[in-house]
């Protein structure tokens, strides 16, 4: 990579820094004093301020980037003329944010010909900061971080994300499979829902990998996966192929790559129904 191609994707990274923190406290704005706008499905729904943080960041791109597409949660795809797309969650975790939880957040990637190259999760709850661009490393805060270097997987942090009800019967039992040996093969499991911030947590080095077994939005682990793999570590679908085209009907599983293999055997014997 040239150092101009690296300096404007530093350049996206920043911008998407502003447009969510601006994002940010709009959101914040609301958390007294928000509206359902829109009805999903069962415990699945936007609320205004999804709505108008999305419009806010829609805004900021088009005035910069005026022939870039836009991909968000809210409103769908846009797309533009130029090879680089925006994607946006505008408010990761809306449920936990309507309970008033604290557990929720901004999310924006930036793509190149459907390569990820910029990334930002900003997370309310502890008020972190997530920075990344292809080749310019990760950061949390403004400080550099990096993939743990755990090498024994009974010494581990995993995260995990818990499967629910609302998945297919036959991929909530594989999931649950595959929480039970991830359980008996690791030190220790942190459970979540928030991929974003899983990921993160294995980018900072706090987790040594994640799984989660199950289909995802690309909006809401676009990010952090550019996390992980600017922090050294190594993110895959559930059977070990690189993520491409957003595809992410196979789950994910990230690591400080010095544990994948190991991981993806527990998901592999698992889904096949062993222990």
């Amino acid at each position: 990579m040239n150092k101009k191609t690296s300096a404007f994707y530093r350049q996206l990274e920043e911008d998407a820094v502003e447009y969510a923190e601006k994002a940010v406290t709009l959101i914040r704005s609301y958390e007294h004093t928000f509206t359902i706008a829109k009805k999903k499905e069962e415990m699945d729904f936007a609320t205004n301020a999804d709505h108008e943080a999305e419009n806010l960041i829609r805004e900021k791109i088009h005035k910069k980037y005026p022939d870039h597409g836009i991909l968000g949660e809210e409103y769908g795809e846009q797309p533009g003329s130029s090879d680089y797309t925006w994607v946006i969650d505008p408010l990761d975790g809306t449920r936990d944010f309507a309970r008033g939880a604290g557990e929720y957040g901004c999310l924006i990637a930036v793509e190149h010909n459907r390569e990820l190259v910029a990334g930002v999760a900003r997370k309310i709850g502890h008020n972190e900061l997530y920075t990344c661009s292809k080749g310019n490393g990760s950061y949390c805060d403004s400080e550099k971080i990096h993939v743990s270097k755990t090498d024994n997987l009974f010494q581990s942090y995993i995260g995990f994300h818990i499967p629910s009800y609302q998945q297919e019967k036959n991929l909530v039992e594989k999931g649950i499979r595959i929480l039970k040996n991830t359980v008996l093969a690791c030190y220790r499991i942190r459970p979540g829902w928030h991929d974003a911030y899983l990921l993160a947590s294995v980018a900072k080095g706090v987790f040594d990998g994640l799984i989660s077994p199950l289909p995802l939005k690309w909006w809401d682990v676009a990010p952090s996966i550019l996390l992980v793999e600017e922090a050294g570590g190594k993110v895959t679908d559930c059977d070990g192929y690189r993520i491409k085209n957003r595809n992410l009907s196979n789950g994910i599983v990230a690591s400080n790559g010095i544990l994948h293999e190991q991981l993806l055997d527990i998901v592999r014997i698992s889904a096949k129904g062993g222990a």
